[in-house]
């Protein structure tokens, strides 16, 4: 799992953003990551590609966290996972015998960085804007 976490304590007293404000902000920021690791994702039976997620959480008044996350309980219990492990780790550690996999999951995140932090802020001046109208 490769996350992203947004604070505006500072912003929240200026502009009323809270944490439910910015979450999807954030996801939005991050999809675009799991898309390219995906693209990048070796698929035997199609069981680990399909557990990929972007998900998040509310952790405070003024905060959210996204997260971009393959393996887990979901593929765990996929029933064309017969051995019912979570395998993820490996293909992205190591990659697959094809030598897909390796890193995607990092090199998709790691890679946009910038443009991540670039559409969070985005984002968060276009709450701004709305909220001074």
């Amino acid at each position: 799992m490769i996350s992203v976490s947004v604070d505006t304590t500072v912003l929240q007293s200026i502009e009323n953003i809270s944490g439910d404000d910015l979450l999807p902000i954030i996801l939005d920021a991050i999809e675009p990551s799991m898309e390219i690791a995906k693209s990048q994702w070796p698929v035997l039976t199609g069981a680990s590609i399909e557990s990929f997620e972007v998900t998040g959480e509310v952790t405070g008044e003024r905060k959210a966290h996204g997260q971009l996350q393959v393996g887990g309980a979901k593929l765990i219990s996929d029933s064309r996972n017969d051995k019912h492990i979570d395998y993820a780790p490996f293909i992205e550690f190591n990659g697959s015998p094809t030598g897909l996999g390796k890193d995607a999951v990092f090199n998709s995140f790691v890679g946009r960085a910038d443009e991540m932090k670039r559409m969070i802020r985005d984002g968060v001046q276009r709450l701004i804007a709305e909220r001074m109208k």
